[in-house]
């Protein structure tokens, strides 16, 4: 397993990525500018900061891969922020000698749906995604952990919908059209592919709750090459989760009560605010934990 890694990323991916190595032992360096008086090692929870001279460099992969290498880690997270499934940082990464805990082996969007088309998958590029099915490759095969259904305060795991064994086949057939390593997200509206993203989405605290998984985790033993059982999780269920303000330090992300999970976002305006989301077998008393954890009325169907 890694060792000691760089999370390139600011925001709530660092943070999330933090608690993941501090649960696994693993060092964490964030990143930092120069001249920011918002001490980030602090703020996220992490072990170490390496500063850069301007926010451009965060998305720079020659910049993240110097800062690296100047932290003395091993490996290197993009968090969701820019460089996730970035080729030029991954390759880079590896020429200096780095592991890249990213995805890898996606193309350019016009080249994806470019071979999606060959392929016969039924393509809306320009839809909005209304489902989301995340999926991950790695050295033993493919593994779809789950499906995210879209709403404007809730999202179920899996949705009540119809057709998820056809989507998440779909799923498979865009990894294994491009031997991607790594966690893909696929969106899908109506039964096309509307969406192939190299990273999780933001609803991934209620994918992780229903299924059990931890997906930093996932990425860290696929970028390890550590032999995995990707089998799809037995464990199922539905969650709701909605964004809020809190009164709660980013370092008390995943703090909350029995079957409710708490994700601080520490932006870069300093502004807080939290995703909640609440777990359960039945969608109604999921929906109910988070009203109860709110303090009013539950969110409407």
């Amino acid at each position: 397993m890694i060792e000691s890694i760089l999370v390139a990323d600011r925001g709530p991916g660092a943070i999330r990525v933090v608690a993941t190595c501090r649960r696994l032992g693993i060092k964490s360096v964030v990143l930092a500018l120069s001249g920011d008086p918002t001490d980030r090692r602090d703020r996220a929870g992490a072990d170490d900061v390496v500063l850069l001279h301007d926010h451009a460099e965060t998305a720079d992969p020659a910049a993240v891969v110097r800062a690296a290498s100047a932290a003395g880690v091993g490996a290197v997270h993009p968090g969701t922020g820019p460089l996730a499934g970035s080729s030029a940082f991954a390759d880079g990464c590896v020429a200096a000698g780095l592991v890249p805990v990213t995805t890898v082996g996606l193309p350019a969007p016009p080249a994806v749906w470019a071979e999606l088309g060959r392929a016969g998958v039924p393509i809306a590029s320009d839809a909005t995604a209304e489902i989301l099915v995340v999926a991950l490759a790695g050295p033993s095969g493919i593994a779809v952990f789950g499906e995210i259904g879209l709403g404007t305060t809730r999202a179920v795991v899996p949705p009540p919908t119809a057709g998820a064994e056809a989507r998440a086949a779909t799923a498979r057939t865009v990894l294994g059209l491009f031997a991607a390593r790594g966690l893909v997200t696929v969106g899908f509206a109506g039964a096309a592919v509307c969406a192939v993203l190299p990273t999780w989405p933001p609803q991934h605290a209620a994918l992780e709750l229903v299924t059990g998984i931890d997906l930093v985790e996932a990425q860290l033993q696929v970028a390890s090459g550590e032999p995995m059982a990707l089998n799809e999780p037995s464990r199922h269920g539905a969650a709701v989760t909605t964004m809020t303000a809190v009164d709660l330090a980013p370092e008390d992300s995943t703090v909350a009560a029995p079957g409710v999970r708490v994700d601080v976002e520490d932006g870069d305006s300093g502004q807080l605010r939290a995703r909640v989301t609440a777990w359960n077998d039945d969608p109604q008393l999921a929906a109910d934990a988070l009203a109860a954890y709110l303090g009013r009325a539950g969110p409407d169907d």
